[in-house]
């Protein structure tokens, strides 16, 4: 009895060691699947499986019309995925899959990603990116990544005529004008704050603290009058009309003023 339960301890040992190896293994090839009478897909593959078992996958396509039923595995032993890159590229590249309309391959592999050169997305795919980019925030890491790509680069002429071409003629929907509005309106605020020297606070006759650098535009919205906000922001008088200002440096002017 005690020789049975040793023997299937090895066994039931085995199998999961066996199970735990199989999870590391990773094999790479390359195929070419097709319809029957018609088209056909180049592709490479990684699966846990043997390729030959790896029978339901035909391919990464997008193309929903090319619906392949027949798969060749043309080559199985590589050792990693990169050099079933290699191989994939050479037969894309060989048949001109992307032109040729006997294949169903949209783009051709680079190495790590595939290449859209030469393609046009279509009307209904550029809303679909238009609606996926609309309200999204792009973190201040990414605006400055951004900003450094473009800052100091020389457009050419060749490239400023394009752009102009391109935009003569042009009608902007209302949402178009009012983001471009809207944009404007903020990036004046923006320079006005770095033109004020100063930040100003004001404690209202009912306790109520406000702060801000555009004084002239606060004086017309609250009726006060501008010499005397300036009077009792420096310690000449307590209050004008029950309000209380103080004022201090602004750093976005100072550092405005230090980059000049």
């Amino acid at each position: 009895m005690e020789e049975i339960s040793l023997l299937l301890f090895i066994i039931n040992t085995n199998a999961d060691i066996k199970r735990a190896v199989m999870e590391f293994i990773e094999y790479h090839y390359v195929y070419y699947s097709y319809q029957e009478w018609g088209r056909g897909y180049f592709g490479s593959r990684t699966c846990k499986c043997p390729p030959e078992k790896d029978i339901k996958y035909f391919g990464s396509f997008k193309d929903k019309t090319f619906k392949p039923t027949q798969k060749i595995i043309i080559k199985d032993d590589y050792a990693t995925r990169e050099e079933a890159y290699v191989d994939e590229i050479i037969l894309q590249e060989y048949y001109k899959v992307v032109e040729n309309p006997h294949f169903a391959n949209r783009a051709y592999q680079t190495s790590t990603k595939f290449s859209t050169i030469g393609l046009f997305p279509s009307v209904e795919t550029r809303k679909k990116l238009s609606q996926k980019g609309k309200g999204r925030k792009v973190s201040k890491i990414t605006k400055e990544k951004i900003g450094n790509l473009h800052r100091g680069k020389i457009v050419s002429e060749e490239s400023r005529n394009k752009m102009s071409k391109s935009h003569k003629g042009k009608v902007l929907s209302s949402e178009h004008k009012q983001n471009i509005r809207n944009s404007c309106i903020k990036n004046m605020e923006k320079n006005k704050k770095m033109y004020c020297k100063y930040i100003f606070t004001f404690i209202s006759p009912y306790g109520k603290i406000i702060e801000t650098y555009d004084v002239m535009d606060f004086c017309k919205q609250n009726n006060l009058t501008f010499s005397k906000v300036y009077e009792t922001s420096v310690g000449k008088q307590s209050h004008h009309k029950g309000w209380k200002i103080s004022r201090v440096p602004n750093p976005d002017y100072l550092i405005n003023t230090n980059e000049k």
